[in-house]
């Protein structure tokens, strides 16, 4: 699982919009944890930026929507 903070060489959920963008992944996600291929985040498309977002399994190989 992905720290909250900045360190040299190591991702954070801090890097999610990053990865997000680089993986084409839906973008009102914060990523847990996952290695390119997939992904574990909390996923806040349904319920908005003050909801309580589903944790969701994202997998590229399969195809993600946006």
């Amino acid at each position: 699982m992905m720290g909250n903070g900045h360190r040299e060489r190591t991702l954070s959920m801090l890097d999610s919009p990053y990865l997000v963008e680089e993986w084409g992944l839906p973008t009102a996600v914060v990523l847990l944890s996952g290695d390119g291929h997939y992904w574990i985040g909390l996923d806040y498309r349904a319920c908005g930026r003050h909801g309580e977002p589903s944790v969701t399994w994202f997998d590229r190989d399969r195809s993600c929507p946006p």
